[in-house]
């Protein structure tokens, strides 16, 4: 089973430290070559043809990484995909 870590205010590989084993071992995707139509493997499918760039930071201390989806994405994703609704909060008594 794969081990779940929760990042509580911890900071942010992007800069440069592993939030789970504090080491400065980070990688970043940044000038991973593109295919396919100039678009890559850096993505995630948005709609039919549209890609959001992913940004990937790996740790090779531990193993641990984060991804980031820069801004253009987030909005193609906003328009595309369906939005998961919070659950309705309790009433308070």
């Amino acid at each position: 089973m794969a081990e779940v870590f929760r990042i509580d205010g911890g900071g942010s590989m992007r800069q440069g430290t592993c939030p789970k084993c504090k080491a400065t071992e980070i990688h970043h995707n940044a000038h991973e070559m593109k295919t396919m139509y100039g678009r890559g493997h850096r993505g995630l499918h948005v709609g039919l043809f549209g890609i959001a760039e992913v940004d990937r930071y790996v740790c090779t201390a531990c193993g641990f990484f984060e991804s980031y989806v820069n801004a253009d994405g987030l909005e193609k994703i906003r328009k595309a995909w369906t939005r998961v609704a919070p659950p309705p909060q309790a009433p308070s008594p």
